[in-house]
């Protein structure tokens, strides 16, 4: 039978700590017993029966020794590794119950019930579903973390237990030790400590779900262990609180720098042995190697740009890096997402590279301190965090990208990247106690991987989509985002955004909230200026309707105020119109139970539900997390 959720609440580390020093003390001295026995050693010209037992009977004396000693090291080391495993239990339990608690959640038993929409009045039936999902979202963490803890709590268990059977059975040292120091060694080596493999394995992915579970049930050095050691197992793993991603991400940078350089190092030579091979400077074996060089060399620049953002300020995270597709990929945060109460996430467009990412970080810099203003103009000091979101492989403009999978003309780079996106927004709640007031935002074909991402439950309570070459859908009803909470903005003379390629144009979906890019003044008095407009040189001047297409995010403009406002929570304060809906009611609830080991006794009931209270109205546009 593997150890419950009411066992496990009792386990502290402190007595095994105790046991562990009792160990330790008692180790230290039998191995000062080795002066003793080389005292013991009988004179070299002794001989005869008298000699030839006391030499025996020392020998012995010593084996029993080395096997004493390479027990109690055994034990010792078994003892060390579960107390450091229990505290990492031990946060594990605390950090399950906080999530529960702080979601307004409840555990009875072994079942995790979730009461908050009872009696709740949902705008639509759409909000409705939201919100079951939402809720749903949040239960299946819940549990994750549980059951985390329980399958950790049983390694820690049968490790321990295990040891301490083949200590018992006479199975460690067994007479093969050397020396008293060589059986301590002999004993740490019979007791490995317990795997830390997270979800999936090394190589995989896991869940954010189970990835946060996973992480919050390590103990502290548990947890340096891994980032010294396996940072390449966290770095890109969504759930994992950010600035354990950060660091891991840091370690690997010169890692992947001299990888590639070894790359670049081998291409050359290949390079220059065919060329001096063929007496030429061309043909189709070296176009391959000089793209394969181009590649490598790219990546190599793209860390460059990556260690200059993170350089230029300490307040960068680098929550994504990723050198292993045509391009380099990578995800840069501009404050702590992981305490911040509002979070965005920004995905750019048609040829966003890495090595291009300063642009883009300080655009989120920029969108930050906007944000920050509108939220002291209403009085509040809510701290805010923004991201570049490039975790995808971004269309280029040029000949070979235009006829790849990758093309601009074509939705598969959204599709893969919109399931990436989908995965790293569900990670930023997963790696938290409370949700973030979480908003994602989508620029050009961005917005295209948004439209995606936002078909799954995310956690998004906003979404904004700009310059947009449509969506992949038809209605917003098929965006996992509460009615009235959608956003879309196009200047005046922007020709991507009036393609309509996948779709129809983010401003023309019913039930999208249309905002205005034109000059205008925000309520403190400032001015704000317009971007776009219907001036160009000629018949759809390239240089004219790209630069309406890239300056929504600039400084002191309408359109930056605006998503300012829907990242703070404030919608209401964007310059354009709001939709209205009429409200439905959801009088249900939902109990959700928590994966436990098949007890020995009836797993207690969760008990009726409590009663419904008085449906309310909920307001047509609520400006915090859901």
């Amino acid at each position: 039978m593997g150890v419950t959720w009411e066992q496990v609440q009792g386990w502290h580390a402190a007595p095994l700590d105790r046991a562990f020093t009792l160990l330790l003390q008692g180790q230290d001295a039998l191995l000062r017993k080795a002066d003793d026995l080389s005292l013991m050693a009988a004179p070299k010209r002794w001989t005869g029966d008298a000699a030839d037992q006391a030499r025996a009977a020392r020998t012995a004396l010593t084996q029993l020794l080395e096997d004493r000693v390479a027990e109690i090291s055994a034990a010792r080391r078994g003892v060390f590794d579960a107390a450091d495993a229990v505290r990492g239990v031990e946060a594990g339990v605390a950090a399950a119950r906080e999530f529960v608690s702080a979601n307004g959640l409840r555990l009875q038993g072994g079942t995790v019930i979730d009461d908050t929409l009872v009696g709740r009045i949902f705008p639509t039936r759409h909000d409705a579903d939201v919100a079951r999902a939402d809720r749903q979202r949040v239960v299946d963490e819940a549990v994750a973390r549980i059951d985390q803890v329980l399958r950790k709590a049983d390694d820690v268990d049968a490790d321990l237990a295990r040891i301490m059977a083949a200590i018992q059975a006479g199975k460690v040292g067994e007479g093969q030790a050397t020396s008293l120091d060589d059986a301590a060694a002999r004993g740490d080596a019979a007791a490995p400590a317990s795997p830390l493999d997270p979800p999936g394995g090394p190589g995989g992915p896991g869940t954010p779900a189970t990835n946060a579970a996973w992480w919050a049930a390590l103990s502290p050095a548990e947890q340096q262990q891994v980032i010294d050691q396996h940072p390449d197992w966290i770095g890109n793993r969504d759930g994992v609180e950010a600035g354990a991603r950060d660091r891991a991400n840091r370690r690997l940078l010169p890692r992947y720098r001299t990888d590639l350089q070894h790359q670049q190092a081998d291409l050359q030579r290949r390079l220059a042995e065919l060329q001096l091979k063929e007496h030429r400077a061309f043909g189709p074996g070296q176009d391959r190697l000089k793209d394969q060089l181009a590649q490598v060399n790219d990546k190599l620049a793209s860390l460059d740009t990556v260690d200059r953002i993170l350089r230029s300020d300490p307040d960068r995270h680098l929550l994504l890096l990723d050198v292993t597709h045509e391009r380099a990929q990578a995800a840069i945060a501009v404050g702590d997402i992981t305490t911040a109460k509002h979070v965005a996430v920004f995905t750019p467009g048609l040829t966003s590279t890495v090595q291009g990412m300063e642009g883009n970080v300080a655009a989120m810099d920029g969108l930050r301190t906007t944000t920050e203003r509108v939220l002291q103009s209403n009085g509040s000091s809510d701290s805010v965090a923004t991201v570049a979101w490039l975790g995808y492989q971004a269309p280029q403009l040029t000949a070979d990208s235009l006829l790849s999978s990758n093309s601009v003309a074509v939705a598969g780079a959204a599709q893969d990247g919109g399931r990436d996106l989908s995965h790293f927004l569900q990670g930023v709640n997963a790696a938290r106690s409370t949700p973030a007031d979480l908003t994602a935002l989508g620029h050009s074909y961005g917005s295209t991987t948004l439209g995606v991402a936002l078909r799954q439950d995310t956690g998004v309570d906003r979404a904004a989509f700009f310059g947009s070459p449509g969506l992949t859908v038809n209605g917003v009803e098929s965006l996992k985002v509460p009615g009235g909470h959608l956003y879309a903005q196009e200047a005046s003379g922007d020709i991507v955004g009036q393609l309509d390629r996948f779709g129809p144009s983010a401003t023309n979906l019913h039930g999208m909230t249309d905002l205005s890019t034109g000059a205008a003044t925000a309520p403190d008095g400032t001015p704000l200026a317009g971007i776009g407009g219907d001036h160009q040189v000629g018949p759809l001047s390239y240089d004219v309707t790209m630069d309406n297409h890239v300056h929504y995010l600039d400084q002191q403009t309408t359109s930056q105020y605006n998503l300012a406002t829907i990242v703070a929570g404030y919608p209401d304060q964007a310059v354009g119109a709001h939709q209205v809906v009429t409200p439905t009611p959801l009088p249900t609830s939902t109990v959700h139970p928590v994966p436990t080991p098949t007890p020995t006794t009836p797993t207690p009931s969760p008990g009726p539900a409590p009663t419904p209270p008085t449906p309310t109205t909920a307001p047509s546009a609520p400006t915090s997390g859901r």
